[in-house]
This record gives C-alpha cells, structure tokens and sequence, in this order.
C-alpha cells in the first residue's frame, strides 16, 4: 500500500513501480463544488507513469456523461447530462476530461472505461452491459454488481478499447 494523493509524484511513482500489470480505480469526482479538475489532472499525471512503466490494461470508473460513439440518441440521457452541465458542472467537467484523456491514450494501453448511472447498496445481482439508448441502459447498478463486473472484465478482456455502460437488468 502506498500513502498519497494524485498530486504527490513520489506517491505515484512508488505506486506504479509494484509490478501490478493491470490498473483499476472506481474514483470519481467529488459531488461539491471545487475548482478546477484534480481528480482528472491527477489520472493525466498517473496515467502516464503508468504507461511508462509498461502497465498494459486499465479499467476506470466514468458516468453517463462522457459519451461513446456506440451511444444511440436518448431523451433521458441527453436531460441527464443537461442536469449534470447546468447543476453540477465540477463533476460533469472532470469526468469528460478524464474519458477524453483514457481515451487519447487507445494504442499505448489497453482500456476499459465503464461508466456507471446510480449506485446502490443493493447485492450483486446480473448486470446489463450495453451503451446508452439501448434500451438495456437502466438507471441503477449495485456497487457489488459492479465489483462482480470488473473481476470478470479483468479475466475476460471484452471491453477492451471501449465505454460500456453497466446496469442491473
């Protein structure tokens, strides 16, 4: 266990020198108001150690706001991220920074970026794998049916390069 914050360099480069070949993080921003995008300027600075140090896989947590070109128009979630600009925009600005900068990195490491609607305290139980619009994108998902989902993704690899979006069916 290394002790730190995404803004301490030393912390970050103990963590990725511990011959871990995969990354995973279910962080995401902080609902207050905060200026600036930390917790997006933090991953650009890990990320990028990370694939200096030849870690080949990440798995990363995102939401419904960021898009993917899979993505098939949706009134729900077209409000859904409107609410998100106009009420929350800390949150909105640091999850789009976060999946663009995953996503620029398509070809120096192989990633997974899962977005995920409400999280509940529900158990595990099956999870929809779909993007948004697909009429299999329900609104909740566990957060035990999220870790289920993620050991699976590691073991299987099918998510690669893309950014489904996980619910509980």
């Amino acid at each position: 266990m290394v002790q730190g914050s995404l803004e301490d360099d030393l912390a970050i480069e103990k963590a990725v020198k511990n011959g871990a070949s995969l990354f995973v993080s279910f962080a995401g921003p902080a609902m207050v108001k905060a200026t600036g995008t930390p917790l997006a300027d933090g991953y650009e600075r890990l990320l990028s150690r990370i694939v200096s140090e030849g870690i080949k896989r990440a798995i990363i947590l995102s939401t419904p706001s960021f898009q993917s070109p899979s993505d098939k128009p949706s009134y729900f979630w077209s409000f859904s991220r409107w609410f998100m600009i106009n009420f929350n925009s800390y949150a909105y600005n640091e999850v789009i920074k976060i999946g663009d900068h995953v996503s620029s990195l398509a070809g120096s490491i192989e990633y997974t970026l899962f977005r995920v609607g409400r999280l509940t305290n529900d158990p595990s139980g099956p999870v929809n794998v779909s993007y948004l619009g697909s009429g299999q994108d329900k609104l909740s998902i566990s957060r035990a049916s999220v870790v289920t989902w993620v050991l699976e993704e590691i073991k299987e690899d099918r998510w690669v390069g893309k950014a489904p979006y996980i619910c509980n069916g």
